[in-house]
């Protein structure tokens, strides 16, 4: 073999295997920072420092189906839906998209 890998001792030297060690981590270093700035885009600011705009929700009306009979208004209000659709005993109830009704708890 060639004595440029030796130590004066006659020993192989360290040097070589150092280098390559040393080379090999920094290009595993720069991948790592690489994937890493790849995987990971920074916040954008119009959305992380924004302010949250808060709405209130609108609850719509309710329409109690147990307490119709007894609910004068409701009744009459019922039957005006039903005679603007021609309907008289056919349907128990009439609701807008608007409205929500209750059937006992629920």
């Amino acid at each position: 073999m060639s004595d440029v890998h030796r130590d004066p001792a006659g020993r192989r030297s360290a040097k070589p295997w150092f280098f390559a060690l040393a080379l090999v981590a920094l290009l595993a270093l720069v991948m790592v920072r690489g994937l890493r700035e790849t995987a990971l885009p920074p916040p954008s600011p119009s959305t992380s420092d924004s302010p949250r705009v808060r709405l209130p929700v609108h609850e719509p009306p309710v329409i109690d189906f147990e307490a119709l009979e007894q609910d004068e208004a409701a009744r009459l209000e019922m039957a005006q839906r039903k005679a603007e659709y021609g309907l008289d005993n056919a349907m128990d109830m009439i609701v807008s998209d608007q409205e929500t009704i209750r059937v006992g708890d629920q």
